[in-house]
């Protein structure tokens, strides 16, 4: 009787003790409800070229400083392609969801935001339209431009690039 006791106990504590007194650190994961303001969001790591930006929704890491305008997909590409900042390689050019996840409805980028030079214009993305490989889709960081747009894969456009996940 004593072992069963025992084992019960152990078990209680082993659940209930968590719960009652890791109660913080059990608070700190949110819910998919739960959206961080750019200040609780972002972490800037300063350095060459303006330095990165972590994102923490996504695990993204931004330029801090977008690239100006780049002329054509196939040169956008390769310029992500040979950035290095801080001595990091591995950038690469966004999907469109992913510039998409830096936005907020009828906001654009999120107040509190730490990035800089972020132009008006229409980013490149590297997803083509499925329909026609002469597009492809770009996305505006103005508020009240939510979807993304079709663009010409020779045309000039801002550049953002980002450094892990998979493209």
């Amino acid at each position: 009787m004593k072992i069963k006791n025992a084992r019960f106990l152990g078990t209680f504590m082993g659940i209930v003790f968590p719960i009652l007194f890791c109660g913080a650190a059990l608070a700190q994961v949110h819910s998919w409800g739960f959206i961080p303001n750019g200040g609780q969001r972002f972490q800037v790591f300063s350095g060459n070229f303006g330095g990165a930006v972590l994102d923490r929704e996504t695990g993204l890491v931004w330029m801090k400083s977008p690239a100006g305008d780049v002329a054509g997909h196939s040169f956008a590409m390769d310029s992500c392609y040979k950035v290095s900042i801080n001595g990091r390689m591995g950038w690469r050019m966004p999907k469109v969801e992913e510039l998409l996840s830096l936005k907020e409805i009828n906001v654009g980028l999120p107040v509190g935001h730490p990035f800089v030079n972020v132009s008006n214009g229409v980013y490149w993305s590297s997803t083509t339209v499925a329909d026609d490989p002469t597009l492809v889709y770009g996305v505006s960081m103005n508020a009240g431009q939510e979807a993304p747009t079709q663009m010409l894969k020779d045309g000039t456009h801002p550049l953002w690039c980002v450094r892990g996940g998979t493209n």
